[in-house]
């Protein structure tokens, strides 16, 4: 339950205490499955006050699920929500799917997130675009999957699962947006908040933070291959064997990235380690 003073934290009229005073039936309205994952399914949602589109994640709950401590609740949350709480912290990012409310039942816990519409995700808009896209709009898709990629690191969380299908491309805009923390970690170190938390979490769902700029600089170079080359770059490639290119395990990406003009985006990270 959040404190008095934190309550600005959840951004909706339709925000509840977890313990189901105010259940979750009473406010939204499960519609179609969207997809299934290994943390949860995510429906299509109506929120019953105002018509709101919502997309709705049911985790199921399981006595080994991770809790973590977030300054201005008084017991520790779900990771995933508070991996999105830290998230959502102003100025918010507009290339990240923002969480809206949440629900703890008895058997679920149930996350109410932004639903952009129309959308797809970027595997499937690859599929409409043969595989790849031209360089302009690889150019655009890159510079927002970077954008969204520090503002979770500069928030003290690993997304660790950047890749086509966590990724939604509204299809007016082509505006990008990243989805998805089920596979999140907490950054050693991040802020005070950690440092305050960091007593009452497991030293598990923590990551070094030069691992988990390490992890996201892959995951956008392999990114930024799959647009432009229309393949993986990680899988049965020789040139991404970290011991037969002699120039580093990096150097392909910025080969790709070096024509886009995107050559230096791991510097956006200050991660001169990479380089």
């Amino acid at each position: 339950m959040p404190d008095s003073d934190s309550s600005s934290l959840r951004p909706t009229s339709h925000t509840t205490d977890p313990d189901g005073s105010v259940p979750f039936v009473s406010q939204y309205e499960k519609g179609q499955r969207l997809g299934v994952g290994g943390f949860g399914t995510v429906f299509k949602g109506t929120c019953i006050s105002d018509g709101q589109q919502v997309a709705i994640k049911i985790i199921p709950k399981n006595k080994e699920d991770d809790y973590i401590v977030v300054s201005g609740y008084s017991k520790p949350l779900i990771k995933e929500v508070g991996l999105n709480l830290r998230v959502k912290k102003s100025p918010t990012s507009p290339n990240i799917v923002q969480m809206l409310d949440w629900f703890e039942e008895a058997y679920h816990h149930m996350l109410i997130l932004e639903y952009p519409q129309p959308c797809m995700t970027l595997n499937s808009f690859l599929k409409f675009n043969r595989r790849r896209v031209d360089e302009n709009q690889a150019r655009h898709f890159m510079l927002q999957a970077v954008l969204a990629a520090k503002h979770c690191m500069d928030r003290g969380v690993a997304h660790n699962d950047i890749r086509l299908d966590n990724i939604l491309i509204k299809t007016d805009t082509l505006e990008l947006k990243l989805i998805d923390f089920g596979c999140g970690e907490l950054i050693e170190g991040c802020d005070d908040e950690d440092n305050q938390s960091r007593g009452h979490v497991v030293p598990e769902l923590y990551v070094a933070h030069k691992y988990a700029l390490s992890e996201t600089v892959l995951s956008l170079g392999n990114l930024l291959y799959r647009m432009v080359e229309g393949q993986s770059a990680l899988e049965n490639n020789s040139k991404f064997d970290c011991n037969r290119c002699s120039k580093g395990p990096f150097y392909p990406f910025y080969e790709v990235g070096e024509k886009l003009g995107l050559g230096g985006f791991c510097n956006v990270f200050k991660g001169d380690w990479l380089i």
